[in-house]
């Protein structure tokens, strides 16, 4: 009888919060007219008798625990799933190959953790932005194209072009236009944003806003299956531009480990 090979269990990934008062603290303005010293608020992650601590991607400057949660409800707790998320997700990328070791785990998280509105509007701005200069119209230069302003988004700049310049739709390549409108029509289709409730890069690699995209979007256009499809490969585009960072990542601690040994063989 063939022996069953055994399954291990997943290990546990902790995710502890506090505050680091060992950098410079802001000043924070108390009712009373007083002030209190507030810490940047750190992450301190375990994973298999490793440990490593930084900077929360979202959180800000805090007197103390509390001030966290009365600040910015259910940052932590988002915080902490995306970094369970991340982990989980390297670690299924490894196939059997070595340990997870969680090198360069600060820098990925920040593109991990990276909003899918954002990266689409990454993803999207710096092809506008060089349809708009192909206008060769003077106007051009009263859009701020060199700016990445909050408010100077890719639909405002594409609604001011569409605007402005008469031979905006000549000098635009199609399937940027098709992205642009597919874009326009997910943003009139989803609900706005809560904070600390959007999706992530790391929600849709790993399926799970990828499935829950899909569902919504089923139910809207049951007969409109090619939307579906331009919508999930524009999210796809944006985001395979936006993971190349992690390549880049990983080759840079590949390198220091390389050198590192080196050293340590030479002395």
């Amino acid at each position: 009888m063939k022996a069953v090979k055994k399954i291990s269990a997943p290990r546990k990934i902790t995710v502890r919060f506090f505050l680091q008062k060992k950098v410079q603290p802001e000043a924070s303005m108390l009712g009373n007219g007083k002030e209190r010293p507030a810490y940047p608020l750190y992450l301190y992650i375990t994973y298999n008798r490793r440990n490593m601590q930084f900077k929360s991607n979202y959180g800000m400057f805090y007197t103390d625990m509390k001030d966290v949660e009365d600040t910015d409800k259910g940052l932590m707790a988002f915080e902490e799933k995306l970094i369970t998320k991340v982990i989980r997700y390297e670690i299924s990328l490894l196939r059997g190959k070595d340990e997870y070791d969680m090198k360069g785990l600060k820098d990925k998280y920040e593109v991990y953790a990276t909003s899918i509105h954002s990266v689409l509007e990454t993803y999207l701005k710096p092809k506008l932005r060089s349809a708009i200069l192909k206008t060769n119209n003077e106007l051009q230069h009263a859009l701020n194209l060199n700016t990445d302003y909050y408010h100077n988004t890719v639909l405002r700049l594409y609604k001011a072009a569409s605007l402005v310049f008469d031979n905006f739709f000549k000098v635009l390549d199609k399937n940027l236009r098709d992205e642009i409108e597919t874009y326009q029509k997910l943003n009139e289709l989803l609900p706005r944003i809560t904070k600390y409730d959007f999706p992530t890069v790391i929600d849709w690699l790993d399926g799970s806003y990828k499935k829950e995209l899909g569902l919504f979007l089923t139910k809207v256009f049951k007969h409109k299956p090619q939307f579906i499809s331009s919508i999930h490969k524009l999210i796809d585009s944006a985001v395979e531009a936006k993971i190349k960072a992690i390549e880049k990542i990983e080759q840079k601690y590949a390198q220091a480990a390389k050198k590192k040994k080196e050293t340590k063989k030479r002395q």
